[in-house]
C-alpha cells in the first residue's frame, strides 16, 4: 500500500548522495592545498622583496664584508622578518664578490632559505628567480647563474644533512 506523503529514499538513492559528496569534498580538499600553497609563494615572493630593500636600504653607502652574516643586524635594527612562510629559517650572507656570476667583483648578499620537502625548495627557487636572483644554488652543490630568468641544470634533490637543504638567492647590491 502506497502513503500519499511517503518521503523514504531508496538505498541507490542514498549511495548516489554519499558517492557524490565524496567526489565534491575530495575536489574542495584539492583546490584548498593548490590555494594555500599559492598563498605561501605569494607571501614568500613578497618577503624575497622585502628583504632585498632592506638589505640595500640598511647597506646605502656601506661596504659589505666577506662571508659575513648579517641575519641578526638586520633582524635587530631594521625588523625583518627572517623566517618563510613554512616556518623555516632565513639567513643573510654578504660578500665583497662572489665568483661564478656575471660580475664576479660586484658586492652580493645571499638569502639562505632552510626547506624541508622538494615541492618548497621548487616554490624558494621559482620565487627567488621571480624577485631578480642573478644566481641560485642548492644545497652543497654548484652555483647556477640565472639566465633570462631560466636556471640550467639545477633540481632540488637533497639529502638528509640540514646543509644540503638550504636553497640560496644570490643578489646584487644595489
Amino acid at each position: 500500500m502506497k502513503f500519499k506523503n511517503d518521503f523514504g529514499r531508496s538505498m541507490l538513492e542514498m549511495l548516489l548522495y554519499i558517492t557524490l559528496m565524496i567526489v565534491l569534498s575530495t575536489a574542495g580538499i584539492s583546490m584548498y592545498g593548490d590555494a594555500v600553497d599559492k598563498a605561501k609563494i605569494t607571501d614568500l615572493e613578497s618577503q624575497i622583496q622585502d628583504l632585498t630593500e632592506i638589505v640595500n636600504t640598511y647597506y646605502l653607502g656601506r661596504s659589505f664584508t666577506n662571508n659575513s652574516d648579517v641575519s641578526t643586524t638586520l633582524k635587530n635594527n631594521a625588523n625583518a622578518n627572517l623566517k618563510n612562510p613554512w616556518s623555516n629559517a632565513i639567513t643573510i650572507k654578504t660578500f665583497t664578490a662572489v665568483t661564478g656570476l656575471e660580475k664576479p667583483n660586484k658586492q652580493a648578499f645571499v638569502l639562505n632559505f632552510t626547506t624541508t620537502s622538494q615541492k618548497e625548495c621548487g616554490n624558494v627557487l621559482v620565487s627567488l628567480v621571480h624577485k631578480g636572483a642573478v644566481g641560485v644554488k642548492v644545497g652543497s652543490g654548484n652555483l647556477s647563474k640565472v639566465i633570462d630568468g631560466n636556471i640550467p641544470n639545477l633540481s632540488c634533490s637533497f639529502g638528509s644533512s640540514e646543509a644540503s637543504k638550504v636553497v640560496a638567492g644570490y643578489f646584487y647590491k644595489n
